[in-house]
């Protein structure tokens, strides 16, 4: 699971994701919040 999140200095840089549903996606880390729209299968990195 390390593989999916991207640290550095503590701080979070980058994150994958799969869909296994698809729709809509949000993902929130501090006072940063990533809202996209997912497909079924599709994988997704949020870069922050």
């Amino acid at each position: 699971m390390s593989d999916l999140f991207t640290w550095d200095k503590g701080q979070l840089k980058e994150v994958k994701l799969l869909a296994r549903k698809g729709g809509t996606c949000k993902l929130k880390y501090k006072d940063q919040v990533k809202t996209i729209r997912t497909q079924v299968g599709k994988s997704y990195v949020l870069k922050f």
